[in-house]
């Protein structure tokens, strides 16, 4: 999916605050805790970014992200949750470019007929 000219992402949110919180979305939603999130982000003076949700089985995930350990810390310790650090990379996977496919130019053998 592209974004918009100017839409903030939950994947560019993670690159610029590496420090994350995941946290697994109750059947009932955020709804009793939204305040609490508000409340916690404007002790500290910092806007409210959120990173990728993702799906496991039936249970959907929400990342918050913070620009430092310290203050993705104490989210976690109010809130609970799965601490967590953005790595750019998958593990397992090349850190360079990705090559879909390499030529392999090896020399033709002369026909001897």
């Amino acid at each position: 999916m592209s974004r918009r000219k100017g839409e903030i992402t939950g994947h560019m949110n993670e690159l610029e605050f590496p420090h994350l919180v995941e946290l697994e979305l109750p059947p009932g939603g955020f709804r009793s805790q939204n305040l609490e999130f508000d409340a916690f982000h404007r002790e500290r003076n910092i806007p409210i970014r959120r990173g990728r949700g993702r799906h496991e089985v039936e249970q959907f995930h929400v990342r918050f992200c913070f620009p430092d350990a310290a203050t993705a810390d104490a989210f976690h310790e109010r809130f609970g949750g799965k601490r967590l650090t953005y790595s750019p990379f998958k593990p397992g996977r090349p850190a360079g470019p990705r090559v879909r496919y390499q030529r392999s130019y090896s020399p033709r053998g002369e026909d001897k007929s």
